[in-house]
């Protein structure tokens, strides 16, 4: 992770050092299992997103703040590397309806 540190812009770090104390408190004070839902990046998605918006009337705002939530997302990869390296456990990450990730693991492993 340092290395991609050094690569990340600001806000990139930001999110990643947001995620990874959040994914830490988590697994830190769970009992039993961790789930984590996020979005899944995919461009598909993100101009679903934007054709449905515009076919539904939304206004501009929310049409860009939806492709933008789209594509800040993760990808299946990239979300099970993330819980590793904050927790030190393995997620079993699976695709789930509507562009979502659905990360799991169990409390304490790791």
């Amino acid at each position: 992770m340092s290395l991609s540190m050094y690569q990340a812009s600001v806000p990139t770090l930001q999110k990643m050092l947001g995620n990874l104390s959040k994914i830490a408190e988590l697994h830190r004070v769970s009992k039993r299992w961790v789930i984590i839902s996020d979005l899944r990046r995919s461009w598909l998605a993100a101009g679903g997103w934007w054709l449905a918006s515009v076919a539904l009337g939304f206004h501009s705002v929310s049409r860009h703040d939806g492709v933008t939530s789209v594509l800040r997302g993760f990808t299946a990869g990239e979300l099970a590397a993330l819980v590793h390296e904050t927790t030190g456990a393995t997620a079993e990450v699976r695709h789930g309806p509507f562009w979502r990730l659905n990360a799991r693991w169990a409390a304490g492993s790791g």
